[in-house]
């Protein structure tokens, strides 16, 4: 048998498993050190079919080298690391590595043209050349890059660079992708687009996404599940909706009223916040308790003009968790770190 029916087998198989699998990659208390540096601590995590998994964390905080034990680029010196559910060997990277949909930055061939760099990798997937041809000029268009097709990358903007690896990211229709600030680089409209499309990705065609990211902007609608890294240790992870219920149980609302001296009576037995002088903010235990506080208004005949709720973001709760490992000590600040925290 040729090599080439070797891997195509292989894949089938592979293929096969992914279709049967709910948990699509998964770590277990793996470590990992370089040098005498401890960079992965106990790293627990599991990525579902069909589901958005969030890595958050600053720069430097371990986000890259967590992707490197998932693609079998880095061996875990403890824990197990599976992918499509079966534990990751250097033998079997090799192969389950061409299922997988990779973005970063870094790796494209600069002196080559758009078309070129799609095609090369369209050539290592062993991609059929009336296939690649139609999927290519399928994704140029999508992500707005047929009339750069023959441009070399080196003269592309930092946008378009980003765009191009996305492109070569989905070329062979993984499912599953892995994405490293994906939304880099890109301005508002195509934010969205390629937002979108993701979206369409994970809900109708059942692609499992693994995301680092220190940039949320727009990609909260993508996220399911969530875990934030600092200084190599999760140190909050779940379902983003019941993290945030969890991180913030009280109910923030802003309310505009007409000037009336007995609204400050009735706010004196309320934890609140003066925003102006017919507007507050106020911390409440529940929607019961926001529906007293207006009913004792009205019934001091105070005006009520508006009462809108404050939704709590996966944004707060980043900065919340990573206020929080700062001031309980649970992890120290790197150096790599200090250069971003901002979402």
């Amino acid at each position: 048998m040729s090599d080439k029916n070797t891997s195509d087998n292989t894949s089938d198989i592979i293929n096969e498993k992914i279709s049967m699998q709910e948990i699509i990659a998964s770590a277990y208390m793996v470590n990992k050190t370089i040098g005498d540096r401890p960079i992965i601590k106990n790293l627990s995590l599991e990525v579902k079919k069909g589901k958005t998994f969030a890595l958050l964390g600053p720069n430097g905080a371990g986000k890259t080298s967590t992707v490197r034990l998932l693609t079998g680029l880095y061996t875990a010196d403890s824990g197990v690391v599976r992918l499509f559910g079966e534990e990751l060997t250097k033998e079997y990277a090799d192969e389950a590595r061409s299922l997988i949909g990779v973005q970063n930055d870094g790796s494209l061939y600069e002196r080559l043209s758009v078309f070129e760099n799609l095609n090369i990798w369209g050539q290592i997937y062993e991609m059929p050349k009336t296939d690649l041809e139609n999927r290519i000029n399928e994704l140029l268009d999508f992500f707005d890059l047929a009339d750069r097709a023959k441009s070399k990358v080196s003269s592309l903007s930092k946008g378009m660079k980003q765009k191009l690896l996305l492109a070569r990211a989905v070329l062979n229709k993984p499912k599953f992708l892995i994405l490293d600030e994906p939304t880099s680089g890109l301005d508002p409209e195509s934010n969205a687009k390629i937002i979108d499309y993701l979206v369409h990705l994970v809900r109708e065609e059942a692609v499992s996404i693994f995301l680092c990211t220190h940039q949320l902007f727009g990609l909260e609608r993508l996220i399911d599940d969530v875990a934030i890294i600092k200084s190599g240790e999760i140190i909050a992870q779940g379902a983003v909706a019941d993290l945030i219920k969890e991180e913030f149980p009280r109910k923030d609302v802003i309310i505009k009223f007409a000037e009336n001296p007995m609204m400050e009576s009735i706010l004196s037995a309320y934890n609140f916040e003066v925003l102006s002088k017919n507007e507050v903010k106020v911390e409440l235990d529940d929607e019961t308790a926001i529906a007293a506080l207006v009913k004792k208004a009205v019934q001091a005949n105070v005006d009520i003009y508006e009462v809108k709720h404050i939704e709590k973001s996966l944004n707060d709760l980043y900065f919340s968790k990573i206020k929080d490992a700062e001031l309980n000590g649970k992890t120290k600040v790197s150096a790599e770190e200090e250069v971003s925290y901002e979402l």
